[in-house]
């Protein structure tokens, strides 16, 4: 990252360098970085005419926009670099841009989907042992699980990806599952077990600035926190500058609206949950969007059973898609 910071991408001109720099960054999981460059990247190759590293770019770039939250920018961005992957007779980048297609499709609930492109990625990684497509693919296996509501199951699948022995174990690709493992973890009942992997990535993550590493743990470690610690966990949780990750800062305005509707705090739960839902809406996650109006729904509920009759009370009014 101290290298990284050195070059700025409008001052360098060289479409290649900044595929690799842009590379860098996504390796250590320093996702803004690596978006910012890759996008410079993106402008002057294709200028250029240089299709066959274009498609690199654009498959870099679906797991970081998918990560930050711009998934209409991910999903153009899969089709794009598949095509241009076959057309230019490079099939690793074209299985992996199939993986990032499974990963936008668990995201936004199309689990059937998600699971067959997972299948055929598993048996392309598996042969040449490209364990980091394999823990892409335990992901999408937990990611569409969770949102399926099959928690107990989706939790088997992404523990596996903490586990050095798994073959789909890779130290920096599984820092975008940490969110995923602690949610289903709650649900599943494996919270202790949960803590635990949390732990050994805190370890990590006191000699590493990795961004992704550092924005994930703030969140799980605040939702898997016990009730006398959560209050100072929730609050530092909000302070998080998260401007340019609106998928992380939906998810965790919803964890935290959650949490003080369950403390009997609804008519403060009704600003995080609506800004939630507006973000989710936005980016095209309808099943974390369902989830906040359901939460909504309860606080609002709530609040008309303590005697506030004003239904939704003064200020408050349901969030609409533009």
């Amino acid at each position: 990252m101290d290298l990284l910071s050195r070059f700025v991408p409008e001052d360098l001109t060289d479409g290649d360098v900044l595929r690799l720099l842009g590379m860098a960054a996504h390796a250590i999981g320093d996702t803004v970085r690596s978006v910012d460059l890759l996008g410079r990247s993106e402008a002057l190759l294709r200028e250029q005419g240089r299709l066959g590293l274009l498609s690199h770019v654009l498959t870099m770039q679906v797991i970081d926009w998918l990560e930050l939250g711009d998934w209409d920018r991910a999903s153009a961005a899969a089709a794009e670099g598949k095509r241009l992957a076959a057309e230019t007779g490079q099939p690793i980048w074209r299985t992996g841009t199939l993986v990032c297609d499974a990963i936008d499709n668990a995201f936004r609930g199309h689990a059937d989907r998600a699971l067959t492109y997972a299948a055929e990625v598993e048996m392309v990684a598996s042969r040449q042992r490209l364990n980091v497509l394999l823990c892409c693919v335990q992901l999408v296996r937990g990611a569409a699980l969770s949102n399926a509501g099959q928690y107990e199951a989706a939790y088997l699948e992404l523990r596996k990806l903490f586990d050095p022995s798994d073959p789909s174990f890779h130290q920096r690709e599984r820092f975008g599952s940490v969110m995923f493992l602690a949610e289903a973890a709650i649900a599943a009942g494996e919270r202790e077990d949960a803590r635990q992997v949390i732990a050994g990535l805190e370890e990590i993550a006191a000699s590493t600035p990795s961004p992704m590493l550092h924005v994930h743990l703030c969140y799980a470690r605040t939702i898997l926190s016990a009730d006398a610690s959560a209050s100072a966990l929730y609050a530092d949780l909000m302070r998080q500058d998260l401007a340019r990750w609106p998928w992380a800062k939906a998810r965790a305005e919803l964890a935290y609206g959650s949490w003080l509707r369950r403390q009997r705090r609804g008519a403060e739960s009704l600003g995080p949950l609506g800004s939630a839902l507006v973000a989710f809406d936005h980016i095209g996650a309808p099943v974390w969007a369902n989830r906040a109006r359901a939460e909504m729904a309860a606080a609002l509920t709530g609040q008309a059973a303590s005697g506030n009759h004003q239904f939704p009370p003064a200020g408050i009014e349901w969030p609409r898609r533009a």
